[in-house]
């Protein structure tokens, strides 16, 4: 039972953490940020888990990012799931699902098909145990089976397909009282 031995809430997105690296909370002027996030991923509450799909995509960087990600979050990466039967069976539902909504077109099913891709496997988890996505990410808007997209899927729609909820960083910051 790998997830409910977590008091987690929320899995989060490598988009969650590299928008606000490039665009909002540098690290050298806003430190205190940093030291918040990493409070909510290392604290006593673990409320919000990074697995190891995201680890990997944000170490994989080599950039001030990378580093702190390295020496703060890596003894808390969240690893077994792909292991776990309720992730699996979450995962094939969403597999099943791209194939046969028929709001993608192949290229962009094949790009989630891929080992690497975290999106799929945050869905599986979030729906798996009970957790919400900390994402960035936008819905493509309507979607169609007369036009199907070539561009890959979008976390929020597929989520919703799946019952599961999205919420941003900043509903985070909000939730948390986040002040710099």
């Amino acid at each position: 039972m790998v997830g409910s031995k977590l008091n987690a809430k929320f899995v989060i997105d490598s988009n969650s953490f590299i928008e606000p690296f490039k665009r909002y909370y540098s690290m050298s002027h806003f430190p205190s940020y940093w030291g918040w996030i990493e409070e909510r991923l290392t604290g006593s509450s673990k409320e919000i888990v990074v697995p190891e799909v995201v680890y990997k995509e944000l170490f994989g960087s080599k950039d001030q990012l990378s580093k702190w990600v390295a020496d703060r979050i890596q003894p808390v990466v969240f690893k077994g799931y792909e292991n776990d039967a309720r992730y699996l069976e979450q995962y094939a539902k969403i597999m099943n699902y791209l194939q046969n909504c028929g709001y993608y077109q192949t290229p962009a099913i094949a790009n989630w098909s891929q080992d690497w891709k975290a999106d799929p496997k945050l869905i599986a988890m979030a729906a798996a145990y009970g957790w919400q996505i900390i994402t960035f990410e936008q819905s493509a808007g309507q979607l169609s089976r007369k036009n199907p997209m070539k561009k890959e899927p979008k976390i929020p729609d597929v989520a919703d397909a799946m019952g599961v909820n999205c919420i941003s960083l900043f509903q985070i910051e909000d939730r948390y009282q986040l002040s710099v």
